[in-house]
């Protein structure tokens, strides 16, 4: 039986909207229309159009369903490196435009990678209603971010949220930055768990 629509909780449209723009306009903009076309009429009701492309209205939350319908249609027949190429590629976009979008000042605030740890639980409030994180400062140079009860899960949101967190890191001048997942809910685990690593 199919979940009821809103079950997974919800997304804030800045999480996902600057990746329908760049995906429609940088990487194939008819299979994104129609993937969202095809979906179920109480997840499309959800969008608006503007220049023929899916947009959703940023400070708006939407049902994780949408974003999990449009990811799992664009996803289909990629390679594991594919998908992993991909996700990196729409996290460096998105994050550069979150430094230009809504949130800019929330970011800019943020001046060192201790201070990011500290402040994670707080970004993650800002996209999604639902999960909480945890960022251990293990050393100097390396933290531990932990996912939990994150009911909106999703393979590609989890990693494209890892290589943001690397983004965030070059951001603030941290050199050779690596992160490294150690677990994943798509991998039958109760939490997602990555370590980063910087010099």
């Amino acid at each position: 039986m199919p979940k009821e629509t809103g079950s997974l909780g919800q997304i804030r449209g800045a999480a996902f909207d600057d990746f329908l723009e760049w995906y429609g306009r940088e990487r194939n903009g008819a299979q994104l229309k129609s993937v969202v076309e095809a979906l179920p009429a109480e997840v499309l009701k959800n969008v608006h159009w503007r220049e023929g492309l899916p947009r959703l209205v940023p400070f708006a939350w939407y049902p994780c369903e949408l974003v999990h319908g449009v990811l799992d249609g664009l996803l289909v027949g990629l390679s594991e490196w594919e998908r992993q190429s991909l996700s990196r590629q729409a996290a460096d976009h998105v994050m550069e435009q979150t430094l230009h979008g809504i949130y800019r000042a929330v970011f800019k605030a943020i001046a060192s990678p201790n201070m990011m740890a500290r402040f994670s639980s707080r970004l993650w409030g800002l996209y999604y209603d639902t999960g909480k994180t945890e960022a251990v400062m293990e050393t100097s140079t390396q933290h531990r971010n932990v996912y939990s009860a994150w009911k909106g899960h999703h393979p590609f949101l989890c990693d494209v949220n890892r290589y943001s967190n690397e983004w965030l890191y070059r951001s603030l001048g941290c050199q050779n930055v690596r992160s490294k997942r150690i677990e994943c809910v798509g991998e039958g685990k109760a939490q997602c768990t990555f370590v980063t690593t910087w010099t």
